[in-house]
């Protein structure tokens, strides 16, 4: 990109002299001929470079689906070394998307999706997703609805909430479907939802 923009600058640059010198000075118009090929190699340089680093595109550039993220980018021996982010960067990341969950609770919105964890967190979704995989042993899923439970757990034992239904705090902390709620809340507890408040 560097490499571009300097280019472009260049080029931009030659043809505002040109015109100058073709406007004041009256310079034969041979001299864009001569302009015109140097733009043509600049471009040529600029897709051989594209071509020769094509991996960067690759690694940056990911089809966004959260059930393929998941799976897709992982590799077949479950190495995230292509993704350039290091034990060091996932243990800070990993510490910064805990605080992030446990200060802001993001899980708290229906609609969250990777990829708006990843902008909140400036940082790209695939490395959210290793961090996941590799250091809480978990997938997208399974971490936010583990807060959403445990935010239901607490809402249930709290008096402020007996006046509302289970569903309607199962609503409230995130989960937009009353099945997969039941599932997953008897899949973390052992308990149904009603069970769980009851006792």
């Amino acid at each position: 990109m560097r490499f571009l923009a300097f280019g472009l600058i260049i080029l931009l640059s030659g043809a505002l002299i040109l015109v100058v010198l073709h406007e004041f000075f009256s310079y034969p118009f041979s001299l864009y001929n001569a302009f015109a090929i140097v733009v043509l190699l600049f471009v040529n340089i600029v897709g051989f470079r594209g071509i020769k680093h094509s991996n960067l595109f690759n690694q940056i550039v990911i089809p966004y689906n959260e059930v393929q993220t998941e799976e897709s980018i992982i590799n077949e021996d479950n190495s995230y070394a292509n993704y350039g982010l290091k034990q060091d960067d996932a243990t800070h990341l990993s510490e910064k998307l805990t605080h992030y969950m446990q200060n802001e609770k993001p899980y708290l919105t229906m609609a969250l999706t990777l990829k708006d964890l990843a902008s909140a967190l400036d940082t790209y979704p695939h490395y959210i997703t290793q961090v996941l995989n590799t250091v809480f042993n978990q997938n997208f899923y399974d971490f936010i609805n583990n807060y959403r439970i445990e935010e239901v757990k607490e809402r249930l034992k709290d008096s402020r909430y007996q006046n509302l239904t289970v569903l309607a705090i199962a609503y409230d902390c995130g989960f937009n479907s009353k099945s997969t709620f039941n599932r997953t809340f008897k899949q973390k507890t052992g308990f149904t939802p009603t069970q769980y408040r009851n006792n």
